[in-house]
């Protein structure tokens, strides 16, 4: 099913796989928090929420890599247009905090 070469499959795996990122980014995270690597000075969390939403964009590079890899175009096109859609909504969402903080 992954070797086809279409725009919607594309799509569908850029938009589900950044969600697969999330979950395994806090899973991992939360691993070395407990085991006190990722600690501040307060003992707080170091990393901010829209570093991991960022970080689980960037996993949709997977696949665009692969489809690249595959001269599959088609697909790669879908994989990048939920990037760009993601990407997107983060700087509307996190725009006004980027600067401020």
């Amino acid at each position: 099913m992954l070797q086809r070469n279409n725009v919607w499959l594309g799509l569908i795996l850029g938009i589900l796989i950044p969600f697969v990122g999330y979950a395994l980014l806090l899973v991992i995270l939360e691993e070395i928090h407990a085991a006190g690597y990722l600690q501040g000075g307060s003992g707080e969390f170091i990393f901010r929420r829209r570093t991991i939403l960022l970080m689980a964009i960037c996993v949709n590079l997977v696949p665009f890599s692969y489809y690249q890899r595959t001269r599959k175009a088609k697909s790669m096109r879908g994989v990048l247009s939920a990037t760009l859609i993601y990407s997107l909504v983060w700087v509307v969402y996190f725009g006004t905090t980027l600067f401020g903080n």
